[in-house]
């Protein structure tokens, strides 16, 4: 009678543990998308991607919220097409491109834009971080306003 409560002791935790790793899977899975595993390069594309639909999708004049999450660290960088300090291959184009840098000399992901993207009517500089950016589709340019924190 022992040995049968031991066998189904014994079956019940190998169930918990099956359990429990599939609750491990489902949670890599979720983490994936985000970036949260991947090579900060890869992230730096993604994100790019990512900005360039948001502001793709935003209509004439309207305002909205684009979260900036990774690589944190790495720095959001935009340039005009007069502008003499772009990447080389992207000269005389508006472009926004992730850097891993603030002069943006190393590793980079870009996208060429239609019109530029200012901050206080300056190339946009931010160091990326899980920070909120508020972004409006003006007629000549994109606004970006950092939001500030809640006290």
């Amino acid at each position: 009678m022992d040995k049968r409560g031991m066998t189904l002791e014994t079956i019940i935790q190998i169930l918990l543990a099956i359990i429990g790793i599939m609750i491990l899977f489902y949670a890599l899975q979720r983490l994936l998308p985000l970036g949260c595993l991947e090579a900060p390069q890869e992230q730096a594309k993604g994100q790019i991607l990512e900005f360039e639909k948001f502001l793709k999708g935003l209509n004439p004049g309207q305002t909205s919220t684009f979260t900036l999450l990774s690589p944190k660290g790495w720095w959001l960088i935009s340039f005009n097409e007069s502008d003499n300090t772009s990447p080389a291959i992207y000269f005389k184009y508006n472009v926004t491109c992730i850097c891993n840098t603030y002069s943006c000399k190393g590793t980079i992901a870009c996208i060429k834009l239609g019109k530029p993207i200012y901050e206080e009517m300056k190339n946009l500089k931010i160091e990326i971080g899980i920070k909120d950016v508020n972004v409006t589709n003006k007629d000549n340019f994109y606004e970006l306003n950092q939001t500030k924190p809640n006290a």
